[in-house]
């Protein structure tokens, strides 16, 4: 998905569960979480995450 697609990418958008396409703020918030203490005492064990 391309945000420069025009129709077809809102199209595309509106399909996103967040309504919006990623941001590099989003993988920054993912990557601080884990590496951080608290993710060491999180449920998330075994997970793979998707950023594309």
């Amino acid at each position: 998905m391309n945000p420069e697609d025009g129709e077809q990418a809102e199209a595309q958008r509106q399909m996103i569960a967040v309504g919006h396409y990623g941001q590099p703020e989003d993988i920054a918030a993912a990557v601080t979480f884990l590496a951080s203490p608290a993710a060491g005492r999180s449920p998330v064990r075994g997970w793979t995450w998707m950023a594309d």
